[in-house]
């Protein structure tokens, strides 16, 4: 049996097509999950507001609720009632400290504040401190 002798190589091959793989599924990963932070988003006409402050880095546990005009309730494009809202509070309290959770209200300009205390005054009554409320300014960013 004669055995070839190979030459030497010197240098190293890197194989790419796992890196590929990985950077195809973390591109879809993050598309996914934007769409996702999309859909807690209804679309409202925010009121408006000459002083506010800018959004700082929101809590990895937000619950963004929007309220409609008419009174209706919405979280990530489920409809809500105050008996539904205190019990997702209480059991987001219970699983995760009350100081780690925030809340977005984000209501349309035609909704009477009394609804908006309301939930001002049920996040208090769950203990959590984080409570803002979305408006626009008068570039018609954000706040």
């Amino acid at each position: 049996m004669r055995l070839r002798k190979r030459p030497h190589l010197y240098g190293i091959d890197i194989n790419i097509a796992p890196l590929i793989d990985v950077v195809f599924l973390l591109i879809i990963f993050f598309m996914v999950v934007s769409q996702f932070t999309q859909m807690e988003i209804e679309a409202l006409e925010l009121p408006q507001a000459t002083q506010g402050d800018r959004p700082g880095q929101p809590l990895d546990r937000q619950v963004i609720l929007n309220v409609f005009a008419d009174g209706r309730l919405m979280i990530a494009g489920q409809p809500y009632d105050h008996q539904q809202l205190t019990w997702l509070l209480q059991r987001k309290t219970r699983r995760i400290p009350a100081g780690e959770i925030s809340v977005l209200i984000r209501a349309d300009r035609a909704t009477p504040w009394r609804q908006v205390r309301e939930l001002l005054q049920l996040c208090a009554a769950q203990s959590i401190q984080h409570v803002r409320v979305a408006v626009l300014d008068a570039d018609s960013e954000d706040l």
